[in-house]
């Protein structure tokens, strides 16, 4: 819950920035290794983004692989297992390089009606 919290705090505090209205969607990366589990940020979200300017939203989540590189090898790979051990060389000086995201990367922001409804700015300043 307070992964989600924290999300919240941070779309609201971000869309307050831009001057948005509401969220209309959120992707999220939650890599393998984050330690996030999608099943329970999406229902933390369905109930903490209620009465915010999240609700309603979709939330989507993106599951990026693990990418380890060898140090021995210089392989750079996706595991598809969990595995200390380098598939190519078998060796075990193994560097993550991704995996353990877990980021906010994308929000669809939905703008209020202009507040002079027929009024526009001149870019020329005229």
């Amino acid at each position: 819950m307070s992964l989600i919290s924290a999300l919240l705090r941070g779309v609201e505090a971000k869309l307050a920035e831009v001057g948005g209205k509401r969220v209309r969607s959120i992707r999220l990366a939650v890599g393998l290794l984050s330690g996030a589990e999608p099943d329970l940020l999406e229902s933390a979200f369905a109930v903490l983004s209620e009465g915010t300017a999240c609700e309603g939203a979709q939330l989507m989540i993106r599951r990026p692989p693990v990418r380890v590189r060898c140090g021995a090898c210089g392989a750079e790979v996706e595991l598809l297992e969990l595995s200390l051990r380098c598939p190519k060389c078998n060796g075990f000086d193994l560097e993550l390089e991704g995996g353990d995201e877990l980021f906010i990367e994308e929000m669809e922001v939905e703008f209020g009606e202009p507040q002079h409804p027929g009024v526009r700015e001149d870019p020329e300043g005229q």
